[in-house]
């Protein structure tokens, strides 16, 4: 016995039929979409998981047990999630570059912000300043080698109380047999610098680097080719 469909029952399957392929093409179409939603998921964690990871070891290096070999691990770590997630295509170059650039602005943050909290200004004299260059040679994956230098400023100090006894930095600070106001840690974990060098709205820098990074990513994932 044939059951004949009414005229309602026929016209809601031929509606579904038509909703269904303007959408796409059933289970691809999802899984388009899924892969999309991840990726800008992506996106959005893998920088806040780099600054997470470096802000944590960072924190155990000053304040915990242990000492500067955290600062280590943190780097370390917060390399090789970079250079996993570069790999796997998220985040793309560009916002990969401006994490890369975020991770050496957060340390440097982190050591005005550790000075300014708990450091100590000492007025030293500059007895000497040696100037070393120090030379990086790379290898790409197209095996083209460049070479990068770059200058450090090593300082020879006398300072009030004997601390700190050197100094070095990347740029040049001071000449000899002049007086230097120079910050440093008691604790001896974080490397003194130059008073003036001091800045704690460094932070924002690294910030903005890593908001730049997630709407850079998730801005290069949405303008990407559409899945349908």
């Amino acid at each position: 016995m044939r059951v004949v469909a009414s005229r309602s029952e026929r016209w809601e399957r031929e509606r579904g039929t038509v909703v269904w392929s303007a959408r796409g093409s059933g289970p691809s179409y999802s899984r388009a979409l899924d892969a999309r939603h991840l990726s800008v998921l992506a996106a959005v964690a893998a920088p806040l998981l780099v600054a997470a990871v470096l802000l944590g070891f960072l924190m155990l290096s000053a304040y915990g047990p242990g000492g500067r070999w955290w600062a280590t691990i943190g780097y370390v770590t917060a390399f090789c999630i970079l250079a996993v997630s570069l790999l796997r295509g998220t985040p793309a170059f560009l916002p990969g570059a401006l994490v890369f650039l975020a991770i050496g602005t957060t340390a440097t943050a982190f050591e005005n912000w550790v000075l300014a909290d708990r450091g100590r200004v000492a007025d030293c004299t500059v007895l000497d300043v040696d100037t070393r260059v120090v030379t990086l040679t790379r290898t790409d994956v197209d095996d083209y080698g460049f070479t990068t230098d770059t200058v450090h400023y090593d300082y020879r100090l006398d300072c009030l109380g004997g601390a700190p006894a050197t100094l070095t930095t990347g740029s040049p600070a001071h000449r000899a047999d002049r007086p230097l106001a120079v910050a440093y840690d008691p604790g001896g974990r974080v490397d003194p610098k130059p008073q003036a060098h001091v800045d704690i709205d460094s932070a924002w820098w690294a910030a903005g680097l890593i908001a730049a990074s997630i709407i850079v990513g998730v801005g290069w994932t949405l303008c990407e080719k559409e899945p349908w």
